[in-house]
């Protein structure tokens, strides 16, 4: 075989110049861009990333069983979106959304809201939303960096048009095959445009019991199949609920997930939880952000009870420098939180600063 030998004064990167003329968009991977995110209203989803926030230009998925906080974690990240001025629309295929509740979650007048009939419609509606976020910011009416934070809940729950047709006329022959394929191939259609966009995509799926799984198989199922998984970048599941009681009256409820990346750069799995207040305690009927930050400040040893003087103290330390004291237990803090707006934003200030740092 003859030995190709190594041109005189050959460099390379004059030659992908030369290679990649009249190739738009061509670049180094030294000159890609970072990573781009916005922070969250929930503090460990912040830390469980990895980067400190919601990622743009994503696909996720979220799932788990009933009752478990899909759609809570799903609409909070819409409004976390939102307060950094993207545009949320939630698409609610379940049809059975409280008006009273959705707006304790996210910011009525500012956060689209459609239920589909079927995944065509779903579908259809997505790419004029990202058609007209485009023209927008063709015709300057819409900054360049802001894009559309979709929400599809629930994604199980929408079928193809043409499948529905079919089961009226001849009626049920085996499963959603049909379904998984359109929701598999769209999806790998949706990521470029997603990208290029500056938006995020949020699935939220069912999980059912797999029947006729032996034990050393899942017991349950995420429905529309493993492909679309592969094609999302975060993973959510939503595990197990746990109920907040004072006495007998249940007064709030701590939602915990686990989070794996797909496609990342090490730091594949993490956990954490959030909160909801019933309104039958001190906090209002939505997200419990005060319970939520105590607990994520102590999972990371930021926080801890300790005395001083004989008198109960909790102290937030970061490294070696102590952001604050104060007496009491961890409730007292939990009311200076909610009372005192300036000093709950300087302690979420810590979290987040700390969840960028943590990898």
């Amino acid at each position: 075989m003859k030995q190709i030998k190594k041109p005189v004064d050959y460099n390379i990167r004059d030659a992908l110049a030369l290679v990649s003329k009249g190739i738009t968009g061509m670049t180094t991977v030294s000159d890609m861009e970072e990573e781009r995110w916005v922070p969250t209203i929930i503090t460990s989803f912040n830390r469980a990333t990895g980067i400190g926030g919601l990622p743009l230009r994503r696909l996720l998925a979220i799932h788990g069983k009933n009752q478990t906080g899909k759609s809570v974690l799903a609409a909070v990240l819409a409004e976390s979106a939102r307060r950094m001025r993207h545009i949320p629309i939630i698409y609610e295929a379940e049809w059975s959304a409280e008006s009273r509740w959705m707006n304790r979650l996210v910011c009525g007048n500012e956060t689209g809201f459609l239920m589909p009939a079927n995944l065509d419609e779903l579908i259809d509606s997505i790419h004029k939303n990202l058609e007209n976020l485009k023209k927008g910011k063709e015709n300057g009416l819409i900054p360049e960096d802001i894009g559309c934070c979709f929400v599809v809940d629930t994604l199980t729950k929408l079928i193809p048009l043409e499948q529905y047709v079919e089961l009226m006329e001849k009626g049920i022959k085996k499963s959603y095959s049909l379904q998984a394929q359109w929701v598999s191939l769209w999806s790998k259609i949706i990521v470029p445009q997603i990208y290029r966009s500056n938006s995020c995509l949020i699935l939220v799926l069912q999980e059912r019991q797999n029947i006729g799984a032996n034990k050393f198989q899942k017991q349950r199922k995420v429905t529309l199949g493993e492909a679309l998984l592969y094609d999302v970048s975060i993973r959510i599941e939503c595990t197990h609920t746990t109920p907040i009681k004072k006495g007998d009256t249940i007064i709030a409820s701590q939602f915990h997930y686990s989070l794996e990346k797909n496609k990342s750069d090490g730091f594949t799995a993490a956990e954490g939880s959030f909160f909801t207040s019933t309104g039958a305690g001190d906090t209002d009927p939505g997200i419990d952000y005060w319970r939520e930050a105590i607990e994520e400040g102590k999972y990371r040893g930021l926080l801890k009870s300790v005395k001083r003087d004989k008198v109960d103290h909790v102290i937030c330390e970061v490294g070696n420098s102590e952001i604050f004291c104060l007496p009491g237990g961890m409730e007292d803090l939990r009311d200076k939180l909610r009372q005192d707006p300036e000093f709950y934003n300087k302690f979420i200030g810590v979290l987040n600063s700390d969840s960028r740092r943590i990898k």
